[in-house]
């Protein structure tokens, strides 16, 4: 009896933790559709993309080179732990769209990302 009350007690707080929930909805390829540094359209993020592994690795080329990062995510943000550590505001997700704001060495950015079939 106590090993199913144990069993049915971790299932609860596995599958009620709303980070790996998220966490799955964003795994995969995102690809920046459009980018905004300070209120006006840039294009010098063409071709740049984020990637998001479930197990907390994201990989990007937003700031030139593909790079290898750690990532928390919580409902409103996801940052980027390892150096340059970069807080991404969620501010619309579904499955195929991806809004995030951010602020990197005094310019504030927008991405709006597609998911990469």
């Amino acid at each position: 009896m106590q090993f199913r009350f144990s069993f049915l007690l971790l299932f609860v707080l596995f599958a009620c933790n709303p980070e790996e929930k998220l966490k799955k909805e964003i795994a995969g390829k995102w690809i920046i559709s459009e980018a905004f540094r300070d209120d006006n359209v840039t294009d010098m993020l063409q071709n740049a993309y984020i990637q998001f592994e479930t197990n907390n690795i994201m990989t990007t080329n937003i700031l030139g080179n593909d790079s290898e990062s750690k990532y928390t995510i919580t409902a409103e943000n996801i940052t980027q732990t390892d150096p340059p550590n970069i807080v991404f505001h969620i501010i619309e997700k579904s499955s195929s769209k991806l809004v995030l704001t951010s602020e990197f060495e005094g310019f504030s950015f927008k991405f709006v990302l597609a998911k990469s079939q």
